[in-house]
């Protein structure tokens, strides 16, 4: 059986509502839909949705069965890990919006923080919840919409396929960003995984989405099944 661990995820930097309204090209109509975020890893979206009013989202990951205090130490170390990546690609990151790459790493700290605070009491409220791949704890189509920022191309556990076709299988959308990889090249499973959604009767379209901030990683995948109407 494929399944994933919790150290084969690897999160593709730390985000905010505004990073997802950019990478995933959310319009305000689509913010009220049934979204599914998975893998959340360490991101605020979930608090600032909520706060601003928008409750259908649910978050998922492997590490959401940390306790509180566990989860803290958890995202100090993915912050760490996060910030040796950072400086060494850092040639590839296009800092128009933060000035150095200092002020990224403050900007994640903050989002960081965010999530921090909201975890406790949105495990309460089942925002938060433990799930693994092949499998994941969810009805067929029980979602509008399933956001993936994880780096689904360098899963080295649980095959992109696999990790797609799960999310389809529980969402009637799928958007994925990133589609480079963390040395920002286009893996070479990319092209032949398209095909086979098509040949299975998925709608795919590659959108370019306004987040820019690794050159040249402005591109977002969006899936459907045929037969659902959205």
């Amino acid at each position: 059986m494929i399944t994933t661990t919790k150290t084969s995820l690897i999160p593709s930097w730390v985000h905010s509502f505004e990073d997802y309204r950019a990478m995933f090209d959310l319009t305000d109509t689509e913010l009220d839909r049934k979204i599914l975020d998975y893998p959340a890893s360490v991101s605020s979206f979930n608090a600032e949705m909520v706060k601003a009013g928008h409750d259908k989202v649910i978050s998922a990951d492997p590490h959401y069965d940390l306790e509180p205090m566990d989860m803290s130490k958890h995202v100090d170390n993915v912050i760490q890990r996060l910030a040796t990546q950072l400086h060494q690609y850092a040639n590839r990151i296009h800092t128009e919006r933060e000035k150095t790459l200092e002020d990224i790493l403050t900007v994640w700290n903050q989002y960081a923080q965010i999530f921090v605070t909201d975890y406790s009491q949105g495990r309460l409220e089942n925002r938060y919840q433990v799930a693994h791949l092949p499998h994941l704890p969810f009805a067929d189509f029980q979602f509008e919409l399933a956001l993936c920022a994880d780096l689904v191309f360098r899963n080295e556990t649980a095959s992109p396929q696999l990790a797609i076709t799960e999310l389809c299988r529980v969402a009637h959308e799928v958007r994925i960003f990133p589609l480079l990889n963390e040395q920002g090249k286009v893996s070479d499973t990319l092209g032949p995984l398209m095909l086979t959604l098509q040949e299975k009767n998925y709608g795919i379209e590659v959108r370019e989405v306004p987040y820019k901030l690794q050159r040249g990683n402005n591109a977002m995948l969006r899936l459907w099944a045929r037969e659902c109407v959205l």
